[in-house]
């Protein structure tokens, strides 16, 4: 990871390990395939609180998980397993409002962005962070994801 400093937090460019025997697995893998194994490794392996760098406790469950693993997008799929370090690594962006609760129970989001590395291009994530009316956030999605 490159670290790099912006005020008093030391930001990191998550670099991805395509060599991972979970890498070669997504590689080899069908895009269905690859979405269950996905799922999986969040749930056996991810699941629970995580915390932001300005505190934020953030839980990563089965809404997170299914909202991130049915998506059509391989890069989603490689970053599962540094799900953790997103939410570790990331900045806060800022707060969204909704107009109305949500069915899921949401209130507003958080964003946070973190720069990630796969292969040599680096990319921009974006974390929704879901709020419901306690105060309790879950990493909902992953978008936008785009080149940096």
């Amino acid at each position: 990871m490159n670290e790099f400093d912006n005020t008093n937090f030391k930001f990191k460019v998550i670099e991805v390990n395509l060599d991972t025997d979970l890498q070669k697995q997504f590689d080899i893998a069908s895009p269905k395939e690859r979405k269950k194994l996905a799922y999986k490794y969040i749930m056996k392996n991810l699941r629970g609180e995580h915390i932001a760098h300005d505190g934020r406790i953030i839980y990563l469950g089965s809404k997170g998980a299914d909202k991130i693993t049915h998506s059509n997008s391989l890069i989603k799929i490689l970053l599962t397993p540094y799900l953790v370090d997103l939410i570790k690594y990331s900045e806060f962006m800022g707060l969204g409002d909704l107009t109305k609760v949500r069915s899921d129970g949401y209130v507003k989001f958080a964003y946070y962005n973190a720069s990630v590395k796969i292969g040599s291009i680096i990319y921009v994530v974006r974390l929704n962070i879901g709020i419901d009316k306690n105060n309790r956030c879950e990493l909902y999605d992953l978008k936008p994801i785009f080149e940096q």
